[in-house]
């Protein structure tokens, strides 16, 4: 059984031979090749912008 890399729960296995996580507060989109750690490929939901503070001139 394949795990998530970061919430350690198990991906499920699509057809297109990626691993999905279906844990919905996980980042992990999906990984590839989790079997081969030296080229295994996380996909990963991007950050959220910062709310940067605007200051006044």
């Amino acid at each position: 059984m394949v795990r998530c890399p970061e919430c350690d729960k198990p991906l499920t296995r699509s057809k297109s031979h990626k691993y999905y996580c279906n844990n919905e507060r996980c980042s992990v989109i999906y990984v590839k090749r989790p079997h081969q750690p030296a080229i295994m490929k996380v996909i990963r939901t991007p950050l959220p912008n910062e709310e940067k503070e605007q200051t006044m001139p």
